[in-house]
Parts: C-alpha cells; sequence; structure tokens
C-alpha cells in the first residue's frame, strides 16, 4: 500500500498549480463543480498513476521482498480515488494483470479506454441514484446523478466482457469499503458504538470474499472461485443503470 498524493511532502520544483492538483478533492455540489473536479482529477489520477509505477518498480528490485514477487502475477487493489488510480496505473503498466476497484469512478486516459484486462468493479446502494435526480432541483443531487451516469456509460461497454466483474454490494455506503471503522480509535468507539456489529461484519466479509475470488481466479488460475457467482454480491444489469451520457465532453 502506499500514501495518497495529498499526504506527499511537496516536492523540490513542484508549482502552486501542482500542489493544488495533489491536493484536490472531488466536488459534488453541483454539476459545474463536479465538471470543474472531473477534470482536475484526471490530472491527479495520473500523478498516482506514475507514483504506483514507481512504488511497484521499487518493489520488484528491492532485495528484500523482489524475489518474492511473481511478475506474472501482480494484482492491485484499490478504493474510492485509489480504485481509479488502479484502473489508470494498469492502462500503461502492463506489470498489473487483475485491478479490484472499489467505488473508483474513472478519470484520466482510463475514462477513455479502460485497459484490457480481468477487472472488478464493486459499487454500492449510493451509485444508483433516481432516474429524476437528473433534472432535480437540488444542485448536489443532481451532480451525484451526473457522475454516476458518466462512470455508468463508461463502464456500460464493457458488459458482455466475460473477465469484466460489475458487481453491486448492498446495505453498504462508501466509507463501509475502507477499512476505517476498524481503526483503533477510543474516541470513535464511544461515538458509534454499534460501528462494527454483526451485521456490518458479515458485509465485510462478503466484501472480502468477492475481492478473494477475484484475485484467485485471475491470478491463480483458480476457476471454482465461489465469491463472483453467489449471493454475496449482485451482478449489474443494464435495467439498473442511469441512461447513457450524452456526447463525450464534460
Amino acid at each position: 500500500a502506499f500514501d495518497d498524493l495529498a499526504l506527499d511532502p511537496v516536492r523540490p520544483g513542484e508549482t502552486e498549480t501542482q500542489t493544488g492538483v495533489r491536493l484536490a478533492q472531488m466536488r459534488l455540489d453541483s454539476p459545474e463543480a463536479y465538471r470543474k473536479s472531473f477534470a482536475t482529477a484526471s490530472a491527479r489520477v495520473g500523478l498516482a498513476a506514475r507514483k504506483g509505477q514507481a512504488v511497484l518498480g521499487g518493489l520488484l528490485v528491492d532485495r528484500r521482498v523482489g524475489g518474492r514477487i511473481d511478475p506474472a502475477r501482480i494484482g492491485f487493489l484499490g478504493y474510492s480515488f485509489g480504485g481509479a488510480a488502479g484502473v489508470e496505473q494498469a492502462v500503461d503498466d502492463r506489470r498489473i494483470k487483475a485491478v479490484a476497484n472499489l467505488d473508483g469512478w474513472l478519470f484520466g486516459k482510463s475514462a477513455q479506454a479502460v485497459p484490457h484486462l480481468p477487472y472488478l468493479l464493486v459499487y454500492i446502494d449510493e451509485d444508483f441514484p433516481p432516474r429524476a435526480w437528473l433534472t432535480s432541483s437540488s444542485p448536489g443531487e443532481r451532480a451525484l446523478a451526473l457522475g454516476c451516469q458518466i462512470d455508468h456509460a463508461l463502464h456500460r461497454a464493457l458488459l458482455a466482457r466475460p473477465d469484466f466483474h460489475w458487481v453491486r454490494l448492498p446495505g453498504m455506503n462508501h466509507e463501509d469499503l475502507s477499512d476505517r471503522r476498524f481503526d483503533r480509535n477510543w474516541l470513535q468507539s464511544l461515538r458509534s458504538p454499534s460501528g462494527t456489529d454483526d451485521v456490518f461484519l458479515t458485509r465485510k466479509r462478503n466484501q472480502a470474499v468477492v475481492v478473494r475470488d477475484f484475485f484467485d481466479r485471475y491470478l491463480k488460475g483458480h476457476s471454482a472461485a465461489a465469491g463472483l457467482d453467489s449471493s454475496l454480491s449482485s451482478p449489474v444489469r443494464e435495467a439498473d443503470l442511469l441512461p447513457p451520457a450524452q456526447g463525450g465532453n464534460l
């Protein structure tokens, strides 16, 4: 694992614009803010992909761990923007053989052409907003629906590929896909005493099974993986998706 760009120190020669891109956050308070955020995120995801390439290159030549890595079986697991970074890195980095993207929208090069390799995309309930939100009076609802519509359209063409798995984990929100609720933070446990209740733990196990079985299938050749084919997750269907985004420009 490697840190998000926002946690990196300022590099020698880094310009104010470059720092702004590195620290940028996605805004969904209006469609206009989303469009600007998409452009910035496309630059940012390129930086993240290059960092990922450098990290992987460093690991492969490190005498302590490099010899323990099979270069033919390297996968990328990313959450949120990290998932987007994994798909982006796979566009140019042929060392990546499979990508699991936990609820990350696509930006940059991968938004133009998703790499042809085994790809698991995990969505949550929020990624399927009501169609009426596209014309909602709430700018935030319209922005979320626009973002989902565009990401749906980017992935829709992949539905016929046998190595593309687009699943929905019901009952989870975006933060649930991370491990943040398992942090050893006594103050957090006081604020949300049910943070690790049995239902949540079951859903996290389901998430882990789906991801594990995806990598078992495509990196280890275990064709009998269970999680991708079971009721632990729901395959996304054409009927679930918002209408394709009109036009190719944001």
